[in-house]
């Protein structure tokens, strides 16, 4: 008789593994039904220097007047609408994996900014949002001089 040792994730990875396949069958972006608009996600990237904050925002297809941009201190939302593009008569929409509708994003940031002083550019379908740290959050290194011990002279009182 041979010894089977125990190995109490295997369970576990299965569980996983057939739960990421259900998910990924239910993909938004599988989906062919062109009739229905569905909310999304856009994606994002976050960038830090000693001075800013750069976030980078994935919005293929839209303009500026199709956004709402607000910037606090801690946090970015950015929010908006695609709408669908409505097939002309002589065509018909075969398949789509394009999501439309409306999204908002909430973007939490891990130091302070200068939300007074952020910028925004929209080129080719990224937005991208500049925003300058708060004084306070800015990492500056400075030198601190240690003097020397000064030896305490004996006053004589009389």
């Amino acid at each position: 008789m041979a010894i089977v040792r125990l190995d109490p994730f295997s369970e576990a990875d299965s569980f996983r593994y057939r739960l990421d396949k259900l998910f990924n069958s239910l993909d938004a972006t599988r989906v062919s039904s062109w009739t229905r608009q569905q909310d999304w996600i856009p994606t994002i990237e976050v960038r830090e220097t000693d001075d800013l904050v750069r976030v980078q925002i994935a919005l293929p297809g839209l303009e500026a007047k199709d956004l709402d941009i607000h910037v606090s201190q801690a946090a970015v939302l950015v929010s908006g609408e695609r709408t669908q593009i409505e097939p002309m008569e002589s065509e018909h929409l075969i398949s789509s994996e394009f999501l439309y509708g409306r999204f908002r994003r909430v973007i939490p940031l891990d130091v302070k900014v200068k939300n007074t002083e952020a910028k925004a550019d929209m080129a080719n379908g990224l937005l991208t949002l500049t925003l300058p740290k708060a004084d306070e959050e800015r990492n500056r290194v400075f030198q601190v001089k240690l003097s020397e011990p000064q030896v305490a002279q004996s006053v004589k009182i009389s």
